[in-house]
């Protein structure tokens, strides 16, 4: 059972890579995020949220064994009383989602399941208390109190988890130092890619309509844009290189004055299946982010599967990913616009595309699962009994 940060329809993270390959062969009920924070009543996005978090609840009553996406693969979306913070609130939350949870295990006749968690919420810490299991497993693949709207008590709260975990997994060196000291030994596994579905598909796709009519050269990035994100460096970007397209493809906040000008092409969010043919259709992507503490703990996923697609990538420096020769790393301002305007000046060469799929090539989410799989074997074996069950 896994206990979500993200939600099952957002942009394809980690999360749903790693539980897809789970259910090939086990039971899983992937369990959504019921969020981190009070929800802002004035804000148009908070708005939509809520609103599809009632209708995925709504969906899931007339479902009562989850809802269904693939073989042995359920989602579960809890609804939630807002202001966790509060403690009858959360006192109310916590018996709530026991209460599905506990009808969802027995309808799929899970027992003491392996418990993967990637939100360390007090409430879902509450919980875990309570629901016998298996194993306990973090996953760690963000430094999530770095978010910006992390609540307080966040920290306190993966504290707790990381002391009662009996396996921790994370997804960058950074991680891997914030994660270590505990209860259990933490196992560095970064991030990777689909890498030969990108490198088979971005050669068959057809480009997508919306961005074959675009001027050329493209310059793409694909993926959430949020407050890591270096609008200022875009900007810059958009001025120096007026007869290039810029695309952005993922769900984004753009500031107006980005918005407006006249070579920004925005088109939203688009399916995981779709992204092939885009990636295909773009001569440089790019990584251009703020230099933060949440983003020197990333490991983005989204460069493996750039660089499958055979794409020159022009990134702002992340330690992370510095051991990818094919990637030009260059810090924020005229040393990355510079970088980006040597990749416009070169033509797409075949052997190069070639190369820039074999530097990748050993990035796989198959390898990632492998290792986990293994490690999560040693763990069971090692593994105390099942918890008892205690009372709310």
């Amino acid at each position: 059972m896994c206990f979500s940060n993200v939600e099952w329809g957002s942009w394809r993270q980690r999360h749903h890579h790693l539980m897809e390959r789970f259910a090939r062969s086990h039971q899983v009920l992937f369990v959504e995020t019921p969020g981190m924070r009070a929800p802002n009543l004035l804000s148009a996005q908070d708005l939509r949220r809520m609103g599809r978090r009632v209708g995925r609840a709504a969906r899931a009553l007339s479902q009562p064994r989850g809802q269904v996406v693939a073989n042995n693969l359920r989602i579960y979306s809890p609804l939630v009383l807002p202001y966790h913070q509060m403690g009858p609130v959360r006192r109310l939350n916590t018996r709530l989602l026991l209460r599905d949870l506990r009808r969802l295990l027995a309808a799929r006749d899970m027992v003491n399941p392996i418990l993967w968690v990637y939100l360390p919420s007090d409430l879902i810490l509450q919980v875990i208390r309570r629901l016998p299991h298996r194993l306990l497993v973090y996953d760690c693949a963000d430094a999530i109190t770095e978010f910006r709207h992390a609540p307080a008590d966040l920290a306190a709260s993966e504290g707790r988890l990381l002391d009662a975990a009996d396996l921790v997994f994370a997804s960058s060196r950074p991680l891997v130092q914030r994660c270590s000291g505990r209860r259990a030994p933490v196992h560095y596994v970064p991030n990777a890619g689909d890498v030969e579905w990108f490198a088979r598909e971005s050669r068959r796709a057809a480009q997508p309509v919306d961005i074959a009519s675009l001027p050329r050269p493209r310059v793409g990035y694909v993926g959430a844009m949020r407050e890591w994100f270096h609008w200022e460096l875009l900007e810059a970007a958009l001025e120096r290189f007026p007869a290039a397209s810029f695309v952005l493809i993922g769900d984004s906040e753009v500031p107006a004055r980005v918005r407006s000008r006249p070579n920004l092409h925005v088109l939203g969010p688009r399916p995981y299946a779709e992204l092939p043919g885009y990636l295909g259709a773009l001569d440089v992507a790019m990584i251009p982010f703020l230099d933060t503490p949440l983003v020197r703990c990333t490991h983005p996923v989204k460069v493996y599967e750039y660089l499958a697609a055979g794409l020159p990538v022009v990134s702002t420096p992340m330690e992370e990913i510095r051991h990818l020769a094919e990637v030009d790393m260059a810090p924020a301002g005229e040393p990355f616009l510079q970088a980006l305007q040597f990749r416009l000046s070169q033509p797409r060469q075949a052997a190069a595309v070639e190369r820039r799929q074999r530097s990748v090539a050993g990035e796989s989410w198959e390898h990632r699962f492998a290792v986990m799989t293994s490690a999560l074997r040693h763990a069971l074996n090692a593994s105390r009994p099942a918890l008892a069950e205690t009372a709310p």
